[in-house]
């Protein structure tokens, strides 16, 4: 398991045990190119984390998407650690 994955399953655990229903937005020609890695969604509220290994930045092209996704109200940011989900996030455990 790559660095990235093993952040994204840390992510995904403790999304679920903190009460998010969250899934893993997979790439495909049905989806859009660019979309946050995990969506996740409490009390009518909308989280979209891109997930990086450590070190690693999001393209241009995922930031925009992360933009476009806050000035429609989600939670929408990029995590190279659950650290930073867990502080970006407390206010919604």
């Amino acid at each position: 398991m790559g660095p990235e994955k093993k952040i994204e399953t840390q992510i995904r655990k403790w999304l679920k045990m903190n009460g998010f229903y969250c899934w893993k937005n997979h790439g495909s020609q049905f989806t859009l190119s660019g979309m946050p890695d995990l969506m996740a969604v409490k009390d009518g509220r909308l989280f979209c984390i891109e997930v990086k290994a450590t070190g690693k930045r999001a393209t241009e092209l995922q930031r925009s998407r992360l933009e476009t996704l806050r000035g429609y109200g989600a939670i929408a940011f990029e995590a190279d650690s659950l650290d930073i989900v867990a502080d970006r996030l407390e206010d919604y455990v």
